[in-house]
């Protein structure tokens, strides 16, 4: 699965990087993923490096990238609202609307009301279902977010989220920038920390910790490699 961290690093790539998944790519992005877990208390133990590869390989994935993006940094889910308009206290529900909810990770976590950037798109629903030809005003609305209509694929819950788990057991702001600044500063730290270290001790490292797990991995990196030369 793809969390939030993994999906940072590939954001960080260069635009060649992100096309396609060389082995100095995903070893570096395994390393920092690994000693940025590490720099917030997470014990190596409860680290799976096949899950940790899996996950930064499957930033490569179209189909999951676009998902991690529009849930990861746009929030787009599908909501739904409750209307009551002005005339006759009629009220309506207007379900499975797609809009950017602003902050999803306090509603997944913390049972927040969910807040919309823009709710034109639940207004322009409003209208296809009210009468014709009468003017009102609405008095009301209320948004709730289904999370069993939320699509996570190749994605995680924040709840099962390392970092998000770490940000919110230590009181810290869940709102995506606040995590990008976090990440960010840590990830600094980390190439301060590392700068003179050889991008062929960063590959051993990956590689030391998928011994066991499916050496075929690396062959297919090195096949892939080898095909592009």
């Amino acid at each position: 699965m793809i969390d939030r961290t993994m999906f940072y690093l590939y954001n960080q790539l260069s635009s060649q990087e992100m096309k396609s998944p060389t082995l100095d790519v995903i070893s570096s992005m395994f390393f920092n993923y690994w000693k940025l877990m590490n720099s917030i208390g997470i014990n190596t133990q409860t680290l799976n490096a096949f899950e940790i590869y899996n996950g930064l390989s499957a930033c490569y994935d179209k189909a999951a990238r676009t998902t991690a993006d529009n849930l990861y940094i746009h929030g787009e889910v599908s909501a739904h609202v409750d209307f009551r308009v002005s005339y006759h206290e009629t009220e309506h529900e207007i379900y499975d609307t797609y809009a950017n909810c602003s902050n999803l990770n306090e509603v997944l976590m913390e049972d927040e009301n969910p807040e919309f950037d823009d709710t034109e798109p639940f207004v322009e629903s409003l209208n296809e279902v009210v009468y014709d030809n009468i003017d009102y005003e609405i008095e009301s609305e209320t948004f709730t977010v289904n999370e069993d209509n939320i699509e996570w694929y190749k994605t995680c819950h924040p709840s099962d989220d390392k970092v998000m788990s770490y940000i919110y057991e230590n009181g810290l702001n869940l709102d995506w920038d606040s995590l990008e600044s976090f990440l960010s500063d840590k990830l600094n730290s980390l190439h301060d920390n590392n700068e003179d270290m050889h991008q062929t001790q960063v590959r051993k490292f990956m590689l030391d910790r998928l011994v066991g797990h499916n050496v075929n991995i690396i062959d297919g990196i090195e096949l892939s490699e080898n095909e592009e030369e």
